[in-house]
């Protein structure tokens, strides 16, 4: 399963980024697949009562797609997902061969910091 991909990368002013908001292109479920992702959620929530640890369902943007002009600004498109859609769709048996329009999608941003003698830092987030 991929974990993560660059879609895009350079320096962006505010002015050079514009989102369209597309909410009826949400995750869509069949009657099957709610009942599965329900189940492993219902399941999550159980080691997270066990473990003493907070796990709550939230709105989060579902990224559609994103592309950069020739004048260098950022085109993104965003939906509707749930960190509930998130948790449940990228779960292995369920992401197994399935595409990014399948799946919860949250929209992630992440940042690389590079020292002057070319090293990346990097640092593991619990869980």
């Amino acid at each position: 399963m991929l974990e993560f991909e660059i879609l895009a990368q350079g320096l962006y002013r505010s002015e050079d980024l514009h989102i369209s908001y597309q909410p009826d292109q949400h995750l869509q479920l069949t009657p099957e697949l709610q009942a599965e992702m329900d189940q492993y959620w219902q399941e999550k929530l159980r080691q997270a009562q066990q473990q003493q640890s907070l796990l709550f369902d939230a709105p989060l943007y579902r990224f559609i797609s994103a592309r950069q002009d020739s004048e260098q600004s950022l085109q993104l498109t965003l939906s509707q997902t749930s960190y509930k859609e998130y948790v449940t769709t990228r779960h292995k048996n369920f992401a197994t061969g399935r595409a990014r329009s399948e799946l919860g999608n949250p929209l992630a941003v992440c940042s690389v910091v590079e020292t002057n003698d070319g090293a990346i830092l990097l640092d593991k987030r619990q869980g």
